[in-house]
């Protein structure tokens, strides 16, 4: 370790960790670390070797357990933003992140590792059953749910969507109570 400061990238590296991870024990209070003009999280070479002198003596961390991630997708804002805050409010908390378009999605799913996605369908650019294709195809998403959202009532399309790897289609209007309870049953595995 050469650095006299390190991002919380380099410190995952360095600890062989998910960058995650290494919030984690600094939100924690764990790991120290200071905030930078601009809110990233750097960390000082003497606090890490502290961190990692207090590991190696025997004590052990309390980790706090991993927050469900959701990630929306959707062109609407005013939809995004009703979502979001609904299911930040939820109880036990999740990690909310949101896309815009079909590009900046398959970014997310990439570094996000979303537990679930909640997924427009027919949003401009974006092929809903081939998108639900490929996140079933790969072997890191392969196990991501998927509810795939439409403004068509339509149970023909619906079954297209669940026989290409959606959990569950909803209609729009969306209710926010009925997206908590499906959010809720598919993290807790009843569906």
């Amino acid at each position: 370790m050469k650095k006299d400061v390190l991002t919380t990238f380099e410190a995952s590296r360095y600890l062989n960790v998910a960058p995650k991870t290494v919030s984690n024990w600094i939100d924690a209070g764990y790991l120290k670390a200071y905030r930078t003009v601009g809110g990233h999280r750097r960390i000082s070479r003497e606090d890490l070797e502290a961190f990692i002198s207090a590991q190696q003596s025997g004590r052990r961390l309390r980790t706090a357990p991993r927050r469900n991630r959701i990630l929306i997708v959707d062109d609407e804002p005013a939809v995004v933003d009703a979502l979001a805050q609904g299911l930040r409010q939820m109880d036990p908390p999740c990690d909310v992140e949101t896309a815009s378009s079909s590009f900046e999605a398959g970014v997310k799913v990439a570094e996000f590792a979303p537990d679930l996605i909640i997924l427009d369908v027919l949003m401009p650019g974006g092929e809903g059953a081939d998108a639900c294709r490929r996140i079933r195809a790969r072997p890191d998403t392969r196990h991501t749910k998927i509810i795939a959202v439409t403004s068509e009532p339509n149970a023909a399309l619906a079954d297209e969507f669940i026989r290409h790897g959606a959990n569950r289609c909803i209609a729009g209007p969306l209710d926010a109570e009925q997206i908590r309870r499906d959010v809720t049953s598919l993290l807790v595995g009843d569906d």
